[in-house]
């Protein structure tokens, strides 16, 4: 009977059943369409409890740095890696919930469309699980402010731990 009412937290609290559900199928009145999940995250919606990634402004974006900055933020925050490519020009489909772990967060699960003539098929034996802290004590998810001293003892984000391969052009966008 857990997250009955919030199945999407299944996402964030069983890794197992992430494994088993990488792929959303999302339908329209006009075409059928199926996205690999490449990340999922926790965030905060109060300016007062620390950073707001307001993912929720995202859906058209006007060049490839508004994009690479949003997947940057997606992944940094991301509980997994999936080992799920993007790019520039793939659409992305956005999933969230409230979240009650604390006051005013959502989860979010963000996925990719699969491309034409691509395979849907993703191998869960890739993922990687990104929960806890680093061998310094950091979190290695980011988060924010509120959380980090709650949960975390007050230790902020370690820093990026995701394969840049992850986001083609992401390399050459980081030496721009």
């Amino acid at each position: 009977t857990k997250n009955l009412l919030q199945p999407l937290l299944r996402y964030r609290d069983d890794f197992d059943f992430m494994k088993q559900h990488t792929l959303i199928k999302f339908d329209t009145l006009f075409a059928r369409g199926q996205y690999k999940i490449f990340a999922c995250f926790l965030t905060n919606t109060k300016p007062e409890h620390g950073e707001v990634f307001a993912y929720w402004n995202y859906y058209n974006f006007a060049s490839a740095t508004e994009f690479y900055d949003y997947v940057t933020e997606c992944l940094d925050r991301s509980y997994y890696y999936t080992g799920v490519d993007v790019k520039y020009g793939d659409e992305l489909l956005t999933l969230s919930t409230c979240d009650f772990s604390m006051e005013d967060l959502r989860f979010v699960v963000i996925a990719r469309k699969v491309r034409e003539g691509e395979s849907a098929a993703v191998d869960p034996a890739q993922f990687i699980a990104n929960r806890g802290n680093d061998d310094n004590g950091f979190m290695k998810r980011k988060l924010f402010a509120a959380y980090y001293k709650l949960m975390n003892g007050g230790a902020g984000f370690g820093g990026r731990k995701w394969d840049p391969a992850y986001v083609k052009g992401y390399s050459a966008y980081i030496t721009t």
